[in-house]
């Protein structure tokens, strides 16, 4: 079982929780957003867009070398593992008796527990994510070493919890928030291919997708990460490159045979 103290807030639809987690739990248990698609071409696409090259040149060594290493909040949706919050009455503590007549403390403070078979991924803050997996896997050139402690050492996480509705209505909904908070409340500047990814209000992104996961054309069942029919960042091709087109060329063009009247 896991179990996290907790603030319960509420947002849009939206109810969601303020925990901390060790930068050990972090980086064992949250995975990425790529683990929204069961999409072996789409989760890799999202995947590498990772690929920074300021991740291991600025925010690895920040918080390598840094003692006042600090970082803000990281959005993570929870998949499964029945979590059930526990409100804490702390009104009826004598210490705390001026917030029986106060407004936003019913209930606002408890437990969130999880039975341990949930699955977390990250939907905001994948590039800090990464950078903690990175400095303490210890696995590539010029990463520093570990600080002594950092395991120990705690971060805010804004946790979202699966509501009542089937996985695939769900996780569409994670998509949305993913969508959100990457192009409208802090946009991904010019990563069109990201937009694509992950949008769920753009109904060409959309079915772009459905053409990717659905036209027997475009799946990919190979053993490759890549495959061989989609280049998945950037809009054009270059002379040499294996793929039948850009995941931004299918979208342009799917705009426009959508919009045109004949």
């Amino acid at each position: 079982m896991n179990l996290y103290p907790a603030l319960k807030a509420k947002m849009g639809r939206w109810e969601y929780y303020i925990v901390k987690m060790q930068m050990k739990d972090l980086a064992e248990e949250v995975g990425f957003a790529s683990e929204i698609y069961n999409n072996k071409t789409l989760d890799d696409a999202i995947q590498r867009s990772l690929d920074d090259s300021r991740l291991k040149k600025e925010i690895v060594q920040y918080l390598g070398n840094r003692d006042d290493r600090f970082f803000s909040s990281i959005v993570v949706a929870a998949l499964g593992g029945n979590p059930t919050y526990w409100p804490v009455d702390i009104a009826n503590d004598p210490k705390f008796s001026l917030l029986k007549a106060a407004q936003g403390f019913n209930d606002a403070f408890g437990v969130l527990t999880f039975d341990g078979g949930q699955r977390y991924f990250a939907l905001d803050g994948q590039h800090r994510l990464k950078a903690v997996k990175t400095l303490m896997e210890q696995n590539e050139p010029g990463v520093p070493e570990t600080p002594e402690g950092f395991r120990e050492e705690e971060i805010s996480i804004i946790m979202i919890v699966r509501q009542e509705a089937r996985d695939a209505e769900f996780l569409q909904s994670y998509r949305r928030i993913f969508s959100s908070l990457n192009r409208y409340a802090k946009p991904t500047a010019t990563d069109t291919d990201a937009n694509i990814l992950m949008d769920e209000d753009d109904a060409i992104a959309i079915l772009t997708r459905r053409l990717l996961t659905e036209h027997d054309f475009f799946i990919w069942k190979g053993g490759s990460d890549t495959s061989p029919y989609l280049k998945t960042k950037g809009k054009n091709l270059r002379a040499g490159d294996p793929y039948f087109t850009t995941l931004q060329t299918l979208y342009n063009m799917n705009e426009k045979l959508l919009s045109t009247a004949e």
